[in-house]
Formats: C-alpha cells, structure tokens, sequence
C-alpha cells in the first residue's frame, strides 16, 4: 500500500541552492520543518519552527547545510536542511517531530520521497535536473534568456557569478548553427562538483549582445 499522504506535489519538488556547493554528499536528506502536516502557517511560525530544528541539528552534532524545497516556478518555497550521516528511521523520526509528511532522500543523482508513517519510498527522477539556481534566475530565469556583452570577459563573469569564481571550466565549444542572421553555439561546462552543465548562447548579428540560456545541471558518471 502506498502511503495516502504522500502528495504528487512531493514527487515533483524542486531544490533552491546558492552557492552552488563544490561538493553533494552521495547520499543525504533533505528535511524541513515548515507547515506541519502539510497545512500552510504563518511565516513567523514557520521561522520559530524552522529556528527549532536547526538548533536541534547542531546539538546533536548532525552535520547539515541550508537548501530550500520548492514547486518547479519558485512560488512556493520551503525552506530545509540537507542532512548527512544518519540513516533513513532517523530521517523519518526528524520528520515525525516536525510533523512532516514526507522527506526527501538523495542517493547518488536520484531523488526518492519518503513517507514518514509508513515509510513508504517512491522515486521521484533526477536529483541534479531539479535544482535551480537563484542566481540565474536573478539574472533573467532559466527559460528567460538574458543578454550579456558579447566579450568573453562578460561571459566569464556572468558564469562567475552564477557557479562561484573558480568553480567551472570550460571543457569545449562547438557550433550548432551559423547564419547571416545569428548564431547558436554552447559551451560544455565541467563544475568541480562532479556535475555538467550545458551553457547555450545565441547571437543575433544585429545585436552587440549574445543571449544566454542555461540547460538543467546533469552529474558526469
């Protein structure tokens, strides 16, 4: 029987993080304590609870970092702990004290939901394509190409302050269409995180200015 309170929204969460981290751990939780039982409180109240568990954390030496779950357009957002070294009964017992539906488990590149009753463990897909990047974002969106000055110093630094300076190379670029009108060409993007990234850019001749669009994050196996 799969557990009842598992939701479809869960199966298609979403994860905010900046900075991007130069490392994910192989395998972790992500848990939050906002809006108990699945119902929507106040915000101070889901501040006190979320102040709450994060103290809890650091007393029991647990270590953990700040991510936040969210539906796919951002409007909604939770804000949560990746949690390292405890197995998936703790995971669940800390989401039974925050009255949690359900937690989120990490293992290598996939995603699984965990319900914290039944214990039930769905797959939910690919942990790197679910992650977003409000730097991106703020810089125009993920399917909202951004125009940046056409010198490579203006690219270098746009990718700098989206992956953190020092933290990406450029492993090739190659063209996929050159016309009299524009151009679309894409770099391959190594992160020391162990993902990949494919960055696109078009040009429009016009223009002094090249488009951006960045594709979803995939980990090189």
């Amino acid at each position: 029987m799969i557990e009842p309170t598992i939701r479809p929204e869960y199966l298609g969460a979403h994860f905010l993080v900046d900075p991007f981290p130069r490392q994910w751990p192989y395998h972790f939780f992500i848990i939050t304590a906002f809006n108990p039982d699945g119902e929507i409180v106040d915000a101070d109240e889901n501040a006190r609870r979320n102040d709450s568990l994060c103290k809890a954390l650091q007393k029991l030496g647990i270590s953990f970092f700040e991510i936040a779950g969210c539906s796919p357009d951002t409007v909604h957002q939770e804000p949560s702990f990746g949690i390292e070294g405890i197995t998936v009964d703790r995971a669940r017992e800390i989401g039974r004290v925050y009255q949690q539906i359900a937690v989120f488990e990490i293992y290598g590149d996939r995603l699984f939901v965990v319900g914290c009753a039944l214990g039930d463990r769905l797959e939910a897909g690919s942990f790197p394509e679910r992650l977003i990047y409000p730097r991106a974002d703020a810089l125009g969106g993920r399917n909202n190409p951004i125009l940046i000055e056409m010198n490579s110093p203006g690219i270098n630094s746009m990718m700098d302050d989206r992956f953190g300076k020092d933290s990406w190379t450029k492993t090739r670029d190659f063209t996929e269409r050159d016309t009299i009108t524009d151009a679309l060409f894409c770099w391959d993007i190594q992160l020391y995180n162990g993902c990949r990234e494919v960055v696109w850019f078009k040009r429009n001749y016009s223009q002094p200015f090249r488009g951006i669009h960045i594709s979803p994050a995939r980990r090189i196996q």
